[in-house]
């Protein structure tokens, strides 16, 4: 599939930490290319990175294209959903988003939600979980 050039665009100014010009050229981007879902989530990457996250909530759950994501798209959607949640302060929702993520994936989402929450020994604890069993443990 051809890039169109405000891809090129937003990825420049992406670059160039131009972030909330990136997200308008992402933007115009999924204007021109409706059925590709890569434009709208790298928008939604650009609005988390400029604090707006409940932007991002917003276009990531009401997109139409994201509804409808191919499989391969699947999980990368429902992870971004929920870190979108998260910085958003939304927990609970955060958890929602993830319900069809593996179950190491949503370790990882635990960890993230235990370090953001301060609590440090259990979110070490939970992200070493993620890489499976520890040597000597049965």
């Amino acid at each position: 599939m051809r890039l169109p050039p405000t891809w090129f665009d937003g990825l420049y100014e992406a670059e160039r930490s131009l972030w909330p010009s990136a997200a308008e050229s992402f933007g115009a981007a999924a204007n021109r290319a409706p059925d590709d879902p890569r434009p709208v989530l790298a928008q939604a990457v650009c609005l988390l990175r400029q604090g707006e996250n409940e932007a991002a909530v917003v276009l990531l759950e009401t997109s139409d294209v994201l509804a409808a994501v191919d499989p391969e798209y699947r999980e990368s959607v429902a992870w971004l959903r929920a870190a979108a949640r998260i910085s958003a302060g939304d927990y609970m929702g955060a958890e929602s988003a993830v319900k069809s993520l593996s179950a190491r994936r949503r370790k990882h989402l635990a960890a993230t939600v235990l370090f953001k929450s301060g609590q440090w020994a259990p979110a070490v604890s939970t992200l070493l979980d993620c890489f499976g069993p520890r040597a000597g443990s049965r």
